[in-house]
């Protein structure tokens, strides 16, 4: 079979890599264009899957101005919980660890703890790609992944609630 592809020390040297990329202008504008999509309200649930350090975390709640009940960050690298740490630091109002939590976990391995139609709201910006699978039988990665997480995305999502998404564009697949 095949080995997790991802090390912990590997998560961890990517996401730190990472921290630093909303200082970027291309990462400025693609952050001002999936802000433009969240309309957090008073009370709600946010999940922000692949947070990263939590820059659209950071959008959700500003937006809000600190009244949202809760703001998840889900990340594969558990090194992202000092960025969480970090963000709850910096914003005002200052949220509880309990309002602006971070859980390392891979998504593409999906949620079946979770209770169903928990989260008003579902943000990923460019992490979906990432959901990949392996397959033993056929020694090949599959999609399968994507089916998972997005029939949890739907799952975890209250009914009307918002799923804002970002993903890659492949031009050259387009032309």
């Amino acid at each position: 079979g095949v080995q997790d592809v991802c090390s912990s020390d590997l998560d961890t040297r990517c996401a730190k890599a990472f921290w630093s990329q909303h200082e970027l202008a291309p990462y400025q504008e693609l952050l001002r264009d999936t802000a433009q999509w969240l309309v957090p309200a008073i009370g709600q649930r946010w999940l922000d899957l692949g947070c990263g350090s939590g820059q659209l975390s950071r959008v959700l709640w500003e937006k809000s101005q600190g009244k949202v009940e809760a703001i998840v960050g889900v990340d594969v690298a558990e090194i992202n919980a000092k960025a969480f740490a970090k963000l709850r630091a910096q914003l005002e109002p200052p949220p509880t660890p309990a309002c602006l939590r971070f859980v390392a976990r891979d998504f593409a391995k999906g949620f079946s703890d979770w209770p169903s139609e928990h989260f008003d709201g579902i943000v990923s910006g460019l992490s979906l790609q990432y959901a990949e699978s392996y397959s033993n039988k056929s020694e090949s990665w599959t999609d399968a992944a994507y089916g998972r997480v997005l029939t949890e995305i739907h799952r975890l999502l209250k009914w009307g609630g918002a799923f804002v998404f970002r993903s890659e564009e492949h031009t050259s697949e387009l032309q």
